[in-house]
């Protein structure tokens, strides 16, 4: 599909109505109309995702407004970067973003099912069966769903590796190749356990305090986890060492430039009047610089990393005694240093003592296609740690780092919540045939939508077959029966093109990300199907649109301009002079 004409088919999708919208005129066709163009613009918006889902999906070219190009098969990326303004296409991108947010996965699955709901209800709909009945069967279907889930799934450990292995190639799917995942997979349950920290009982993994530094050069088989840090930043100074084994590190939140300091203590003038006063501020400039340097010696640090500004002069005495000093450390970069290596963070230097350095084996200046970088490297039990990304292109790097993004919340949830659930669609099958089971206890049309919800739970096996290059009615029929004669766990395997038991190839799913995605999915489509009617607010449309148009026109060109001035230095200086003329008109 051309994403450029989205908006387009979007707004041919909700227009194409037998009335005009009107905020007055409120029928029974108004409201049918209303019903059916949230169905016609969830499927526009469904459509586009069914084919990137599962192992065999497709990926998306997306160029923005820059003329920026993103390759991806990630749901969450591709929605965000869709141009549509129709308040439910809206709607569906914010529950893909929060699926994301909470589960790290499954924003497809959500999406799909919301709009599969939706087409069975408009199925409904045409059967003259009120909305609010519909709404009623699937609350019931969703606690039905929740309590199946329950019993489908399966205890988890941290301690579990290969079962975490097998969440993470789940996630990356066919995304990346199969000697990739491995090592990727390996590096990602790696990381997620080491910042896996105990708080009240539970096991809680913050994905924050894995870095991930994308670096071009190499190939992607070339990433890889570090026992540390990584800081990306070259040496200060050209005598300060390249390598520290060993090392005791300091980090400090304090400034040690005297004259830059905002302190009572520091604040201090000197007047100046004879050659022998210039010498002796000199001198006691250099003490006073010494005396820092002796401090940080006289803990054994080794290393120091600093918040905030270190003088120039301070820098040199700190080379000339073989000690790496770093300034204007990042505060994230900082409070990783403080989980790698052990440390404290201390906000006076005459405070600092031997207990509040970290530790780490090697401290290292490395080059990497040109640029220095600074490795902490060989930790002890470090909390936090970071991942090397190597690429040989831009996309490649930013794709592989979705991935890994996406990975490190899959396994994060699959360790706190500690279950797992079949994936290849194996759980939507089972979820579906005992919904038609519980169907049969109502009396009423609510069976129906029970059933209706049911066959929505199909649209994920029966995609995967799709996308895999199977006859997804054959496939549909095999599942339906085979499940009935209770094989739980059966499902569709893309990559073997075969319908087996995916919990004992390894294809599993976190527990989380399914009953969210469910649940998400449920609830949107109730709270769409509840709208009957749409009413614009806005008293000039039409111009509102074009103003919007032309800010955004204004922001293109700005970029355009301003990466225009960063290459041309002459450019640059004429840009100087006229800003100067209009900060002081008055000398023009």
């Amino acid at each position: 599909m051309d994403f450029s004409c989205l908006n387009e088919v979007v707004n041919l999708a909700a227009t194409r109505t037998t009335h005009a919208i009107s905020t007055l005129f409120r029928d029974h066709v108004r409201h049918k109309e209303a019903r059916r163009t949230s169905i016609m613009v969830a499927t526009v918006i469904s459509e586009i995702l069914k084919t990137m889902l599962g192992p065999k999906g497709m990926s998306k070219m997306l160029v923005t407004a820059t003329g920026d190009v993103v390759i991806t098969s990630e749901g969450k990326t591709t929605l965000e970067k869709l141009n549509v303004t129709h308040p439910i296409a809206r709607i569906l991108i914010d529950v893909a973003k929060t699926q994301y947010t909470t589960a790290g996965d499954g924003t497809k699955t959500a999406v799909i099912l919301a709009a599969e709901l939706l087409k069975e209800a408009g199925k409904l709909l045409g059967q003259n069966i009120h909305p609010t009945v519909i709404i009623r069967g699937y609350e019931e279907a969703i606690k039905k769903t929740l309590e199946i889930l329950e019993r489908l799934s399966k205890p988890v450990s941290i301690e579990d590796d290969e079962v975490l292995k097998n969440v993470v190639r789940t996630v990356m799917g066919s995304r990346i190749a199969m000697d990739l995942q491995n090592h990727l997979a390996e590096i990602v349950v790696i990381a997620a356990r080491r910042v896996a920290e105990e708080d009240l009982g539970k096991i809680v993994v913050n994905v924050d305090n894995v870095d991930l530094t994308k670096k071009g050069g190499g190939s992607l088989n070339d990433s890889k986890l570090m026992n540390g840090v990584i800081i990306y930043k070259g040496r200060p100074h050209p005598r300060m060492p390249w390598r520290v084994e060993n090392a005791k590190i300091a980090l400090l939140n304090c400034s040690l430039e005297p004259f830059a300091r905002k302190n009572v203590d520091w604040r201090k003038e000197y007047l100046i009047k004879m050659p022998e006063q210039l010498k002796e501020f000199i001198v006691e400039e250099k003490e006073f610089n010494r005396g820092i340097v002796e401090n940080v010696k006289r803990v054994g640090a080794r290393v120091l990393f600093c918040c905030k500004r270190i003088s120039e002069s301070i820098l040199s005495c700190f080379a000339r005694e073989g000690i790496i000093a770093l300034d204007m450390t990042g505060k994230k970069d900082m409070v990783r240093l403080e989980k790698a290596t052990g440390g404290k963070i201390v906000s006076n230097i005459n405070e600092l003592s031997e207990k509040d350095l970290g530790e780490a084996g090697l401290v290292e200046f490395r080059k990497i296609s040109g640029d220095e970088m600074l490795f902490i490297d060989r930790c002890k039990n470090p909390k936090a740690t970071s991942i090397l990304i190597r690429g040989g292109t831009e996309q490649a790097m930013e794709e592989l780092e979705r991935i890994i993004k996406a990975s490190l919340k899959a396994v994060a949830v699959t360790i706190e919540c500690g279950k797992i659930i079949a994936g290849g669609g194996a759980t939507e099958m089972e979820v579906a045939g005992e919904l038609r089971e519980f169907s049969r206890t109502f009396k009423g049309r609510e069976q129906l939508a029970i059933e209706a919800f049911a066959s929505a739970m199909e649209a994920i096996p029966k995609t995967l077959a799709t996308n895999a290059g199977l006859d997804p009615i054959n496939v549909l029929m095999e599942l339906r029966a085979r499940h009935n004669n209770g094989f739980t766990n059966l499902g569709v395997n893309a990559l073997k093109r075969e319908v087996e038991d995916v919990m004992e190839k390894g294809l599993v799913e976190v527990y989380k990300v399914k009953k969210h995605a469910l649940i998400a999915a449920g609830e949107t489509a109730n709270a769409i199907l509840r709208i009957d009617d749409f009413i614009n607010v806005a008293k000039q449309r039409e111009s509102g649109e074009e103003e919007r148009l032309a800010v955004e026109r204004k922001r293109i060109m700005d970029e355009k301009i301003r990466k225009l001035l960063e290459k041309e230095e002459e450019l640059k200086q004429i840009d100087k002079s006229l800003m100067e003329r209009m900060m002081h008109p008055e000398t023009i």
